[in-house]
């Protein structure tokens, strides 16, 4: 498969999201489209894109095509090979709000993220560049559940409703296949009122050096994005 252009993932993503108003993409994306699946691809000993060289994953950011909301749910579905490499973990699509920067190892008063995370031996968890959090992001339900790398589709959905500013009552409740696996409530996410903007899609290994990196060509797959 022909590797896919940043307007061409922008594009994949579906009527729920804005393709023109996409940014935040990594120069280097290891992404290909065909037959409504996008693959994305992690070379061996490639982390974080920062780290440089050899690169792997995919990033855009994508706002809501209804525009910011307080409360919103992302809906995907991934498939992990059998054999999938965790390693030491990487991350996953999610939400966002504001604007950058929201992750990196940093994020300002308006602009947040909550995406999601495998972690060694296929823990998950809630990954939040939220208020309150300093420096890299807070792990949230890690170990609550385990991604299945048995080569099947698996649905993700991840609700997000935004706290009242000045209090934590905010929440992020992620659910597999149907079922709640990480319910975290009492959440501060943003002290500015700093609304849902949109998916977050960013998946890379890292971590940002060697030792998270996969040891053999790794891929995922992804499909069937929306927003409700």
């Amino acid at each position: 498969m022909p590797p896919a252009g940043s307007a061409d993932l922008a594009s994949f993503f579906g009527p729920d999201f804005k393709p023109g108003a996409a940014f935040c993409t990594f120069s280097d994306q290891l992404a290909s489209i065909a037959d409504s699946v996008l693959t994305v691809t992690y070379p061996p000993g490639s982390t974080a894109p920062s780290m440089g060289p050899p690169f792997g994953g995919a990033q855009l950011c994508e706002p809501f095509s209804s525009g910011p909301q307080t409360s919103a749910t992302l809906t995907y579905q991934v498939r992990f090979p059998v054999g999938f490499q965790f390693v030491k973990g990487g991350k996953l699509p999610g939400l966002y709000g504001g604007v950058e920067p929201f992750s990196g190892g940093g994020h300002n008063a308006d602009g947040w993220s909550l995406r999601l995370m495998w972690r060694a031996d296929g823990a998950g968890e809630i990954y939040a560049y939220i208020a309150g959090v300093s420096g890299y992001g807070e792990d949230l339900g890690r170990g609550d559940f385990t991604w299945p790398a048995d080569g099947a589709w698996h649905t993700v959905s991840e609700a997000v409703t935004l706290n009242t500013p000045g209090a934590t009552n905010g929440s992020a409740v992620l659910s597999l296949d149907g079922k709640v696996v990480i319910d975290s409530t009492g959440l501060d996410i943003t002290d500015t009122a700093t609304p849902i903007s949109g998916l977050f899609f960013s998946t890379f290994y890292g971590g940002h050096d060697p030792s998270w990196a996969p040891t053999a060509d790794m891929h995922l797959d992804f499909a069937n994005f929306s927003a409700s």
